[in-house]
């Protein structure tokens, strides 16, 4: 299957596109009206594995959430530093 681009979503007017949910298979894909196909969110633990959001523990999920944000913190921080322009840009706006 292609892959699809981001103007398959949106509507002439701007407006993004509301899919309704056909079939849900057991594996957690869900099946949209236009056929594309929604894969169950999964996350890769720290021992390797991987294991679906929404089989996860409540401590699971958020040390698994705790992990992502300060990863994201750190990685947005070196972006900005390296791209000082970029971060005047979107203070201003």
């Amino acid at each position: 299957m292609a892959r699809r681009k981001k103007f398959d979503y949106v509507n002439p007017d701007g407006s993004i596109k509301i899919l309704k949910i056909v079939e849900r298979l057991p594996d957690g894909t869900r099946i949209l009206e236009d056929g594309s196909k929604l894969l169950p969110s999964v996350a890769t633990m720290p021992d390797g594995t991987e294991k679906r959001l929404i089989d996860m523990t409540e401590e699971e999920y958020k040390a698994w959430n705790d992990r992502l944000m300060e990863r994201l913190s750190r990685d947005m921080t070196d972006y900005y530093r390296e791209h000082p322009e970029e971060l005047e840009r979107v203070s201003a706006s």
